[in-house]
């Protein structure tokens, strides 16, 4: 009888373990459990001039859709997509400025014919670009099939320069009431330091074209921001083209490029 008790008393401990162990055994597998983050999926694609267009028209007022010129600034000011903005593929700075762009927008690229576009494709890939499309052909099939370009007007004088020959064109315009200097940082910035006798115009605000558009075009302007980044001055630089100013000149490198030169701010 003892034997027989002894033999159950085992049998009900044997239970009570196998149950226990079943129990930690679920509750380490819960805990070691990880959830697979969910990486989105890039859209990188190379599309037909036609497609572009399609593309641009679906999002005339959409705020996140880019539209980037990688050719030169000269290229650019002679002929390009309406709304477009330029940044340099040949430029230094053309990876950074690419960097500092908003990775999860929708991005429109294209060159004169495709090649330095196909490579700028390939380091927004790098960069982890959400979605880039790049328009086959470039500019040149653009205008093949058909389709609009803003044109430069022939007289038009759009250039980026250094700051030695920014301080040059000020010191020749010195008493020139048709020059004007226009700095585009916010005004904050521009309290902190900015070039003698320069207006601000701030790029950030909501007026700032409607704010160009009131200047007269017909005088001669150098206009710079803090630094290249996010080409903010080339941007304000290709809205003043659109709107048809006779010339503009753009401060290579902006104020951080003046100073390091040696040049004098007011501060």
């Amino acid at each position: 009888m003892a034997k027989k008790n002894l033999r159950n008393l085992m049998m009900l401990l044997l239970s009570v373990s196998l149950v226990i162990g079943a129990l930690l055994g679920g509750c380490v597998g819960k805990e070691t459990e990880t959830p697979t983050p969910e990486i989105p999926s890039q859209i990188i694609e190379s599309i037909t001039p036609q497609d572009a267009f399609t593309l641009i028209q679906e999002n005339k007022d959409n705020p996140d859709f880019v539209i980037i010129d990688v050719r030169t600034p000269q290229e650019f000011a002679e002929e390009h997509i309406e709304n477009a903005i330029n940044l340099d593929y040949r430029s230094e700075t053309f990876r950074d400025e690419l960097n500092q762009l908003d990775k999860n927008k929708t991005y429109l690229i294209y060159c004169r014919s495709g090649g330095r576009s196909g490579n700028a494709l390939a380091i927004m890939v790098a960069l982890n670009f959400r979605e880039v499309y790049n328009i086959s052909g470039g500019i040149s099939q653009w205008k093949v099939v058909g389709l609009p370009t803003i044109q430069k007007i022939p007289s038009q004088i759009i250039e980026s320069i250094t700051p030695q020959d920014a301080f040059t064109l000020i010191q020749e315009n010195k008493d020139n009431p048709d020059f004007v200097i226009i700095d585009v940082q916010t005004p904050q910035e521009f309290a902190e330091r900015h070039i003698e006798n320069a207006i601000n115009l701030d790029y950030h605000s909501e007026t700032f074209r409607d704010e160009l558009n009131q200047l007269d075009k017909n005088k001669t302007y150098l206009i710079y921001y803090s630094c290249a980044c996010g080409g903010i001055d080339r941007k304000a630089l290709n809205m003043m083209a659109e709107l048809n100013f006779r010339e503009v000149y753009k401060i290579s490198g902006g104020l951080d490029q003046w100073e390091e030169e040696g040049f004098p701010t007011l501060k």
